[in-house]
């Protein structure tokens, strides 16, 4: 088996657990980070947004850069197709599948380990880095939406 081969079958067991092992990994990394030693839970979670920001543009660089290395396009990969018009009711129907699964997930997941739901992750964060955040996801939101 040839070197490229077993990589792109490493991608594909790899590329499902991507974000969860990015999620775990940049925690992980907050953790003993300095500013955040010896903090509890509710200190550091205040930050789970600017992860999650960093955890996504590091998903899009890697998901470009496998596509690319295949000769596709992250248009192609969702079969995008500026012609074809979506109804705002199948739009709609969609929107409302994603909110509820995210939030039953949510819910779901957090009775299981905590038996409840846990309000750390409304924690407020400092001006200045909520400023970041809305610039950063604003322009994620923006650019994630074209195709590559």
């Amino acid at each position: 088996m040839n070197k490229e081969k077993r990589i792109r079958i490493l991608t594909a067991f790899l590329l499902p657990s991507l974000r969860t092992i990015l999620f775990i990994v940049s925690g992980v990394i907050v953790l003993y980070l300095p500013p955040f030693r010896g903090k509890s839970l509710a200190e550091v979670s205040r930050w789970w947004c600017m992860i999650c920001i960093a955890v996504n543009l590091i998903t899009i660089v890697i998901l470009r850069y496998l596509l690319k290395s295949d000769g596709k396009t992250f248009g192609g990969l969702i079969n995008h197709n500026k012609q074809v018009k979506t109804s705002i009711k199948i739009f709609l129907i969609v929107v409302l599948i994603m909110f509820i699964l995210a939030m039953g997930g949510l819910w779901g997941f957090s009775s299981l380990v905590y038996g409840y739901m846990p309000v750390t992750n409304t924690q407020p964060l400092p001006v200045w880095a909520a400023i970041i955040v809305l610039v950063l996801r604003s322009g994620l939101k923006t650019k994630s939406c074209n195709p590559v």
